[in-house]
């Protein structure tokens, strides 16, 4: 199956650091992040009333990646926020933006990277653009449902409900239904929806997450693993000693 190749632009002032090196690392039969690009300077669009708050509409972002040309997607990154407040705009056929604004304090409680929200978000655009062959199709637009399902298009209207389609997100029965309507690859959901169960925790920040919810359960554990640990390696010793040292 042809990957498809992601660029990712940042756009003004990220102040959120972005783990470029996760993202170019990470894996996936769908696509593979190729590049970082940036645009320093954005026109600045202050809101009405005594805030510095900068806001942009899909249109103002839209002009901005106007000339920008490349053969797979490109995944614009922002610290400011749509003026609709959404998290993320289609805004041409292979172009979206993503909005960082508010992100990290909704992400930070619940111990969840922000690399894998945006992880997340490209994977929803590359099955749109799998499906459709394009990100801005109008079936595009009432595919996602309003409720939250845990699914990869839950609507997320209210932002803080992305906690919980960041983390191993599902494709649910409605949508899957709707997908095998487009022509797709034989196999490709279960290996979309396989592949989104990865989106997760390292698996250190998972035991660390573990002993501070269950202190007491992780003592006994760490007593008893030693324990079995020097009952193990007496026994290779003595094991060692008897039909090699002897």
């Amino acid at each position: 199956m042809n990957r498809i190749s992601i660029k990712i632009i940042e756009l003004g002032n990220t102040k959120e650091n972005i783990n470029k090196k996760k993202l170019e690392r990470y894996k996936s039969d769908f696509f593979k992040i190729e590049s970082f690009e940036k645009i320093g300077v954005l026109p600045l669009q202050p809101t009405s009333g005594n805030t510095l708050d900068i806001v942009y509409s899909k249109n103002q972002i839209t002009a901005v990646l106007r000339e920008r040309e490349f053969s797979g997607l490109i995944v614009g990154v922002m610290n400011y926020r749509f003026r609709d407040n959404f998290y993320m705009h289609r805004i041409n056929q292979n172009t979206m933006v993503i909005s960082l604004f508010g992100i990290k304090e909704i992400l930070s409680p619940a111990d969840i990277d922000l690399e894998n929200f945006i992880i997340r978000c490209i994977y929803e655009a590359v099955c749109f653009y799998k499906a459709w062959g394009n990100s801005v199709s109008d079936e595009v637009y009432q595919f996602v449902h309003p409720d939250t399902r845990g699914c990869l298009f839950d609507l997320s209207g209210d932002r803080t409900d992305i906690i919980y389609n960041i983390e191993k997100p599902i494709i649910c029965d409605e949508c899957k239904g709707k997908l095998r309507q487009r022509p797709l690859p034989e196999g490709f959901l279960e290996k979309f929806g396989n592949e989104l169960k990865r989106i997760d925790k390292p698996f250190l920040m998972k035991i660390e997450l573990f002993i501070r919810k269950y202190p007491l359960l992780s003592f006994i554990i760490a007593i008893f693993g030693s324990i079995i640990l020097n009952i193990l390696s007496s026994f290779i010793e003595y094991w060692l000693k008897k039909n090699i040292f002897h």
